[in-house]
């Protein structure tokens, strides 16, 4: 039997399904959207910062925890078994978390950059498994 959803935090909706919670690019800041590519599903994460002093806080943490569910649903739904996690100029801090979700509901060691970047951080993308994720 599989868990039930995460609850949908205050924030997140639409179809497709996207987040903005907090102020971009502070403490408590979650911008982030889920594409069908036509080849995959594809959870792209603009901005997201999970520590500091925040009253978004706890909102952009389980917002995170759905779109990672969603993602993985919109998957099944497509027949797909895995999906795309992906952050645009990702800093160390969303590289090491990205490469941590891929060890444990993923598959360890597809943290890759998808693209140069002509400034600043690169892109980095991981792919996440389905049926880890959903159980």
């Amino acid at each position: 039997m599989a868990k039930p959803p995460p609850p949908r935090p205050p924030g997140v909706g639409g179809n497709p399904v996207a987040a903005r919670i907090g102020a971009y690019g502070g403490p408590g800041c979650l911008w982030a959207r889920i594409d069908n590519t036509g080849s995959g599903i594809v959870y792209r994460v603009a901005a997201i910062i999970l520590v500091g002093p925040s009253s978004t806080l706890a909102d952009a943490r389980a917002g995170h925890r759905y779109m990672i569910w969603a993602a993985a649903t919109l998957a099944r739904q497509a027949g797909y078994t895995t999906f795309t996690f992906y952050g645009d100029q990702a800093n160390p801090n969303f590289r090491a978390h990205a490469d941590r979700l891929a060890q444990s509901v993923g598959v360890p060691g597809s943290g890759k950059t998808p693209r140069a970047s002509s400034g600043g951080y690169a892109d980095y993308q991981v792919t996440l498994d389905v049926s880890k994720v959903l159980a």
